[in-house]
């Protein structure tokens, strides 16, 4: 018992300097659970209104191929984008590297429908980030 008081004592500095810093940082398991959950979310939302999108859009139909490359560009993307509400120019960083990544992975679609589907992707991630979070 003595040893456990003495333990506790030589180290109640750190224990009490980790404490604040995982409280301050917001990292908790529950905390990082909930957070993926939201992102899962947000990425389902969003690839569910693509597949809305591209069928029922004449100018922006891309085949199932295209489709599932960008569903893939745009999950990676949310995935690592911060969970908060991004400012206006955070949120066009994020836009700019995902039709970056699709006009890299996606040559052989026409800038035109590609604008389209980009446009598309804006307002579906705009509105189901601010029903997941």
């Amino acid at each position: 018992m003595t040893n456990v008081r003495n333990l506790y004592k030589k180290h109640y500095r750190t224990l009490i300097t980790l404490t604040i810093a995982a409280f301050v940082l917001g990292i908790s398991p529950l905390a990082s659970a909930d957070d993926s959950a939201r992102r899962k979310k947000i990425v389902e939302c969003i690839n569910k209104e693509l597949e809305m999108n591209n069928s029922g859009c004449e100018g922006c139909r891309l085949t199932t191929k295209q489709l599932t490359i960008l569903t893939k560009i745009v999950d990676a993307e949310i995935m690592k984008a911060p969970l908060k509400k991004p400012t206006p120019e955070e949120e066009q960083a994020i836009l700019k590297k995902i039709e970056d990544a699709a006009k890299a992975q996606l040559g052989e679609v026409p800038t035109e429908t590609l604008d389209k589907v980009m446009t598309e992707v804006k307002k579906s991630a705009t509105r189901c980030t601010k029903e997941a979070v």
